[in-house]
């Protein structure tokens, strides 16, 4: 029963995501190395307290801080700005609702933290898109793909050093840049959107799998992980899970987009119990990416888990 449910699942996701016109769910996906050019401060951190709109983090480590007005120390703690909660009142008790695109962090999270500034008075944000929040784990991947490099100047005795900025003119320096930063990106979702063609059935458009979220697929994987003789295993779910990631394979392996993060190319030789280890072990490993609130849908999360573990040479 199990393979009929992976067979039906994986042959849906393919032809959903061949035809759908949606690339990315809640938030569109942007390699840290590119969102990080719009960050003047990078850390690592913990996040300490929280309120109605912020997080407070401990400074543990700093990769990136090119203002020369916002001086940081180990063991201080940043401000940053955070989606606020919404607040109604249902039966007279204060109740509170999130959204798709909110993105909020608990007490305690850790990671590295890719923080942005685009206007002095708001102050610095988290809460653009989920990439701003790394894995430690991932120092090492981070600084290969060059998302701690900073702008470099010739100082009048020849050295170089970075370019730094007053908090005036970093702002400025990224409204001037905001054009030529959205026109990058429309062209490379473009070139995504030309691949996921639009197609109508029966003149009716087709639900699209990117509306199953990063969280319905790591509830999944706990299914698939659970050995078949176990009594409380859903085994409709871990079909889903394996269908999903088979389907995803097979509408995008090879794929060339243009961004190496989201190609992959998996070896004709790689088993769907392999594929499937891989994306369940990611899912695990990258909670920010497959957040119940504030992640990536499930194609985006199983496309950057095999593009991590299967990348196009």
């Amino acid at each position: 029963m199990i393979l009929k449910y992976w067979l039906t699942i994986s042959l849906l996701v393919a032809s959903l995501l061949l035809i759908s016109t949606q690339v990315f769910g809640s938030f569109v996906y942007y390699p840290p190395e590119e969102f990080a050019k719009e960050c003047p401060v990078i850390i690592a951190g913990t996040i300490t307290e929280t309120d109605n709109n912020s997080a407070y983090i401990r400074v543990d480590a700093i990769f990136k801080n090119v203002l020369k007005d916002a001086e940081l120390r180990i063991d201080d703690i940043l401000p940053v700005r955070t989606s606020p909660i919404r607040e109604y009142i249902e039966d007279g008790k204060v109740m509170s609702m999130w959204t798709s695109v909110d993105i909020r962090y608990d007490k305690g999270t850790v990671g590295i933290w890719l923080i942005a500034l685009y206007d002095k008075a708001y102050g610095f944000t988290i809460e653009r898109n989920p990439v701003q929040h790394q894995s430690l784990a991932d120092e090492d991947a981070l600084r290969t793909k060059g998302v701690f490099l900073t702008e470099k100047e010739v100082l009048p005795d020849g050295n170089m050093a970075d370019k730094l900025y007053s908090t005036d003119e970093w702002v400025i320096k990224i409204k001037q840049e905001e054009p030529t930063r959205m026109r990058t990106r429309k062209e490379r979702e473009e070139r995504e959107r030309r691949f996921y063609a639009t197609s109508v059935v029966a003149g009716t458009r087709v639900r699209q799998a990117a509306y199953d979220s990063g969280h319905d697929l790591f509830m999944w994987s706990k299914e698939y992980e659970k050995p078949d003789g176990q009594g409380d295993k859903n085994r409709f779910e871990a079909g889903v899970f394996i269908g999903y990631v088979s389907g995803v394979n097979i509408a995008r392996r090879g794929h060339r987009s243009g961004v190496p993060s989201l190609d992959f190319c998996t070896p004709p030789a790689v088993t769907r119990s392999q594929l499937c280890d891989v994306v369940a072990k990611y899912l695990e490993e990258h909670p920010n990416e497959r957040g119940a609130l504030g992640g990536f849908s499930a194609d985006v999360v199983v496309t950057l888990a095999l593009a991590e573990a299967f990348p196009c040479k």
